[in-house]
Order: C-alpha cells, then structure tokens, then sequence
C-alpha cells in the first residue's frame, strides 16, 4: 500500500527523508535491520492514520506526530492518555501517573468505583489494572489487528 492508503513503505521512507516526511527518531543509523525498517515504516503509517481521525474527534493527541514508536500519548493532569500499537492488537488506555505516587491508588479506586458508569459511557468493558506493586495504575480497551494487519487501521479507527 502507498501512503495515500495511509500506510508508508520503506522504499517511501527513504525516498521521503528530505522532504520532511520522516521526524527525529526515523535516523537511518537507528534502523538496525530490513525487519526493524518494516516494523517502523508500519507503524508510522498506522499513527498516521489514527491520529488524523483523532484529530478530528478530540484535541488531546493534537499535538502528536507518527513516529516509530509502539504507543503516543499525551499527558494532562498528572496522567497519560496512551494509543498503544502491537503487531496483532491495539489498545487505548489511561495510565494513571501522578508525580506525586501517592495520588495513584486513590485515583485509580475513585475511577473503579464508578465503573459501571464509566464502562457505559464508553460503551464495552474495560480491563482494570490496579498494579499493586507499582507505582502506576491502567485502565484500558484491547482491540484485535494491529500495525502488521494493512486492513485492520479502517476497523480500529
């Protein structure tokens, strides 16, 4: 697929390079293999294309680019609104990251006790991580297809 299915070769990749199609952490000396440069170029297409619908829905990943990476994120009031993408599956999540740890636990129990309420809204289950033994707690929604399903990105979005 070209990038105007939303999803970008590696041929595209370096190809593009100059033209400002690729940001910081696409350097060539970072691409350790020709499977590293697929996973990559994947993923970036796959950001690019769910944070273009994104953008449309909400402001809060406005300010996010497509990278290489396996999740973007934006961080407001001491917490992390996460798209995470795997090779079969992708996930949204609130990672719940206060920089003051003590607020976690009871951040996380006040969401947990409204879940129901929540769980409605958004309409599905959730899955709810307390984490004990971390600092940090989730609260997240798995989807099957990920960057390495070309057709999934229109099921997802």
């Amino acid at each position: 697929m070209g990038s105007g299915e939303g999803r970008v070769s590696v041929k595209e990749l370096s190809v593009n390079r100059e033209g400002g199609l690729l940001n910081r952490a696409w350097k060539p000396s970072r691409v350790k293999s020709t499977r590293d440069a697929r996973c990559f170029a994947a993923r970036y297409g796959f950001w690019k294309v769910l944070l273009a619908e994104s953008h449309t829905r909400s402001e809060l990943h406005t300010n996010i680019s497509p990278g290489r990476a396996s999740y973007v994120g934006a961080r407001r009031h001491g917490h992390e609104w996460n798209y995470v993408v795997l090779m079969e599956e992708t996930r949204v999540e609130l990672y719940i990251n206060s920089s003051n740890p003590a607020d976690n636990k009871p951040m996380f129990d006040a969401l947990y006790a409204e879940r129901d309420e929540i769980e409605a809204a958004f309409g599905d289950n959730l899955h709810w991580q307390r984490l004990d033994d971390k600092k940090v707690s989730r609260s997240s929604f798995t989807v099957p297809g990920g960057w390495a399903d070309e057709d999934g990105i229109t099921v997802i979005v």
